[in-house]
């Protein structure tokens, strides 16, 4: 899994720079709201050709869970 392109999708989103970002970095500390949060998740979604269920989103907190629910569903 490429962390910095999933890092450098987010940061693009929510126009951050990629340095203010990092695999730990929780999504509420970057003050992102449900509208936001929409716009990274369906980004994600093109960008590696997945869907998240929306019961998952609700348990992404951080950039590390995103990448890790990534890495499961294009393993499968």
């Amino acid at each position: 899994m490429d962390t910095s392109k999933v890092i450098s999708i987010i940061a693009e989103q929510l126009g951050l720079p990629e340095a203010d970002i990092n695999e730990n970095t929780v999504f509420a500390d970057l003050e992102v709201d449900s509208f936001d949060f929409f716009q990274v998740i369906s980004a994600l979604e093109d960008a590696y050709e997945v869907t998240f269920d929306t019961d998952d989103t609700e348990k992404i907190k951080t950039v590390k869970d995103a990448i890790n629910y990534i890495s499961e569903m294009t393993a499968e």
